[in-house]
């Protein structure tokens, strides 16, 4: 019986929960950045439901991220999930280094349209890796891995929790810096340690 718990499946599934760490941690203080910049109670909303349209999972919705999902399955299909994922976690960074220099809505508005476009397409190619990863009777477990990553993102000593301290101390434009710096470690991870592998099991399915 295959195991399941592999050095590329961990490491997989690591730098999903680096991903979801800056998105709910730049999610839990977006209303409070913006505040901070000078924007009404209004500008408050409009920018953390940009954010959190970031991180809607429908592939129905007419969002950023829910338009850039089928494109980046169907180039996933063809070329392979690494293929987007490093190129997607690229773009999720730039847009966190976009908003650490932000100093008005527009650029606020800028960086969530292209965190968007990131964010959409890395995460469900990154889904994809991580089941394709998994023995065929451990998908069940791997999907399970996914949705724990993302759970834990939320707070058990990670996410907004975890990293809340840092923009009280450091400032807002440190606190994205250190999501970017996550979602950049995630993209390393992904790169060095499952492109091989992940071309070896596709090439193995295809046979």
């Amino acid at each position: 019986m295959e195991k399941i718990w592999t050095s590329s499946f961990v490491k997989m599934t690591s730098g999903m929960l680096l991903l979801f760490t800056g998105f709910y941690l730049t999610l839990t203080v977006m209303p409070l950045f913006v505040k901070e910049i000078g924007g009404t109670e209004a500008q408050v909303g409009l920018v953390a439901g940009a954010f959190a349209l970031a991180g809607a999972r429908s592939d129905r919705s007419h969002s950023v991220p829910g338009r850039s999902r089928p494109a980046a399955g169907k180039l996933s299909d063809r070329f392979g999930e690494s293929y987007v994922i490093v190129p997607a976690l690229t773009v999720t960074a730039a847009a966190l280094v976009v908003l650490s220099v932000a100093d008005g809505l527009a650029g606020v508005i800028v960086s969530a349209v292209i965190y968007g476009i990131g964010f959409g397409a890395a995460q469900p190619a990154m889904q994809a890796a991580n089941l394709r990863l998994a023995p065929p009777d451990k998908r069940g477990v791997a999907n399970a891995s996914y949705m724990t990553a993302f759970d834990l993102s939320i707070g058990i000593g990670f996410g907004a929790i975890g990293l809340g301290w840092v923009s009280h101390y450091a400032g807002y434009d440190v606190l994205f810096l250190v999501c970017a710096l996550s979602v950049a470690v995630s993209a390393v991870v992904c790169l060095a340690a499952v492109r091989q592998r992940l071309a070896a099991v596709r090439a193995s399915e295809a046979a």
